[in-house]
């Protein structure tokens, strides 16, 4: 994302299901000028042209974007939780892309579930989730994926440890 004092400006987007499907995109439409040093040096180095698996662009414009992750996320009988690792910079593109947190689709919560403030909840550190190459860090659709492999794994910790109510 790329920062100005009117919004925040979506460079590029991954999700991952828990039941394998993944999204991954990048905008048409984000101000290159108005990149930071970090996310020149750290996001925009990670962006890729093609879908491997279907060698179409992943260029898009946000409409186009918001079209597909309505279709993605809409898909499913059930309203998908939604989650991200300091998400607050990304949830407020992710609502962007619809026009603001009143004007997703109506299947979509209006909240973010934050798998650092878990991990806090928990007292889970980083290094007992799994591990993500150093090389895939700050690709969304990497990223997106090591976040629901971090969610399941701290589901297995949550489970396995003893729970005692009074």
């Amino acid at each position: 994302n790329t920062e100005n004092r009117n919004d925040i400006d979506l460079i590029s987007i991954g999700l991952a299901c828990e039941d394998g499907r993944t999204y991954y995109a990048i905008s048409t439409e984000f101000d290159l000028n108005g990149c930071e040093w970090w996310l020149q040096q750290n996001v925009l180095t990670k962006l890729s042209g093609f879908d491997a698996g279907s060698k179409t662009s992943v260029w898009k414009s946000r409409g186009q974007i918001a079209e597909d992750i309505r279709n993605v996320l809409c898909s499913d009988r059930e309203a998908p939780q939604i989650w991200g690792y300091f998400a607050s910079y990304d949830w407020v593109a992710f609502c962007q892309l619809f026009g603001g947190m009143l004007h997703l689709p109506s299947r979509v919560p209006q909240y973010i579930m934050d798998i650092r403030q878990r991990m806090t909840d928990l007292g889970v550190k980083r290094s007992r989730l799994p591990k993500q190459p150093e090389e895939t860090r700050h690709h969304a659709l990497h990223d997106a994926v090591w976040e629901i492999n971090a969610l399941k794994h701290m589901d297995t910790l949550w489970q396995s440890a003893p729970r005692v109510s009074v």
